[in-house]
């Protein structure tokens, strides 16, 4: 199982997982780019490109804290959690430590929280969206729904979102239930023994 779910993240946090895609006027206006796909590698790359602060110190902290929690310690706990499997061929010193090691991994596997987020995502994304747009459109969205009806196919707001998983998400969350029964099961067993 770990060796599955190591390759299930590795190859995961790589493939979209997730698009965002802009309907309403703005997803018209945007053509072919109204349509955008998320990896978790992306994510990383694009929190900063994206913000226009390449060079600021707290968004390189803020890439390299989501990357150790998304991707660094699922795997390190992985790579600990196998490890403790060994462990009767190891010293007794050795097995302390690396159950140690596998604990605090274990605690900052952030992977769990990243595919909830997602599972938010799709539920209040839409809501979101129109929250923050208020009543700004309004006007505006009488004149589309009768000018622009057809090319905005019915849904005529001005800024719209819908957020959808791909089927490739299926890897990293079939990663974090393995990653969660088996390592808390794993840990509890190590702690008795």
């Amino acid at each position: 199982f770990y060796l599955f779910a190591f390759l299930a993240i590795f190859v995961g946090i790589y493939v979209h997982s997730f698009n965002f895609k802009f309907e309403g006027l703005t997803g018209l206006l945007l053509g072919q780019e109204s349509e955008i796909g998320y990896s978790v590698v992306s994510i990383s790359e694009k929190m900063v490109t994206d913000s226009g602060l390449d060079s600021d110190l707290s968004m390189r902290w803020m890439q390299a804290s989501f990357v150790t929690v998304c991707i660094a310690m699922p795997l390190a706990t992985i790579i600990a959690m196998a490890g403790l499997w060994v462990g009767p061929a190891l010293s007794i010193s050795l097995q302390k430590s690396l159950f140690l090691f596998a604990e605090v991994t274990n605690a900052w596997c952030a992977l769990d929280v990243f595919c909830i987020s997602l599972i938010a995502a799709i539920l209040e994304i839409k809501q979101f969206a129109a929250f923050m747009v208020g009543d700004a459109c309004d006007g505006l969205n009488v004149l589309l729904a009768e000018y622009l009806d057809p090319e905005l196919q019915g849904d005529d707001k001005c800024f719209d979102v819908e957020t959808t998983l791909t089927p490739s998400v299926s890897l990293l969350f079939l990663s974090m239930v393995i990653i969660f029964f088996l390592n808390n099961g794993s840990l509890w067993l190590a702690e008795k023994s």
